[in-house]
């Protein structure tokens, strides 16, 4: 078992797949157009589908876990992603905030457990 910083397989885990997801925007960066999306430079159907879970990640993983994940440099092209999302007229409409995503999350996954680093 190979420990992060954090401490676990599943940290490690989720932070393999945020690498991921970062490693598919950069490529989206680099096509013809530039990129901040996950498809180019336009906000497309993908963007919309992983916008409520990167926001749920976004809120929760720092309480519940103490890893940031908005502003976190290991991740650039994520922070051009929500800055790009960001600038769309429609996206504060259909937003969440970070109190709502934290609270309401334990009772659809049946409880929470912080890291003591949290």
């Amino acid at each position: 078992v190979t420990e992060t910083t954090y401490g676990d397989d599943m940290m490690q885990s989720f932070e393999t797949l945020l690498s991921c997801v970062d490693s598919r925007l950069k490529e989206s960066s680099e096509i013809e157009g530039g990129g901040g999306f996950f498809l180019g430079s336009e906000v497309s159907m993908v963007d919309c589908m992983f916008a409520p879970f990167l926001e749920r990640m976004a809120a929760s993983v720092p309480y519940y876990k103490g890893l940031p994940v908005r502003g976190n440099p290991k991740w650039p092209f994520l922070q051009i992603w929500f800055a790009r999302m960001e600038t769309l007229e429609s996206y504060p409409g259909i937003a969440s905030d970070y109190y709502t995503h934290c609270h309401d999350l334990p009772p659809q996954i049946g409880g929470c457990e912080s890291h003591a680093e949290a």
